[in-house]
Order: C-alpha cells, then sequence, then structure tokens
C-alpha cells in the first residue's frame, strides 16, 4: 500500500513539473510567433 502512495506522490510530482514546461513552451511560440510578424 505504501508502494502505491509513493506512485501517485511521484506522479503528482511529474505533473507540477510537466505544467510551468508546458507553459514555458506556449510562451516560446508566442514569442516566435511575434517576432516572425
Amino acid at each position: 500500500m505504501g508502494n502505491e502512495e509513493e506512485h501517485s506522490t511521484a506522479m503528482d510530482v511529474l505533473r507540477c513539473s510537466e505544467l510551468p514546461s508546458k507553459a514555458s513552451t506556449s510562451k516560446v511560440l508566442t514569442l516566435r510567433y511575434e517576432r516572425s510578424k
């Protein structure tokens, strides 16, 4: 049972680390789009 808890927390960490990376990626894409204008 303890392993399941560790796995769920690991997934939460992965999700949390994924969100900022996605946001920064969209920011980079937006900057590139603005520069290409």
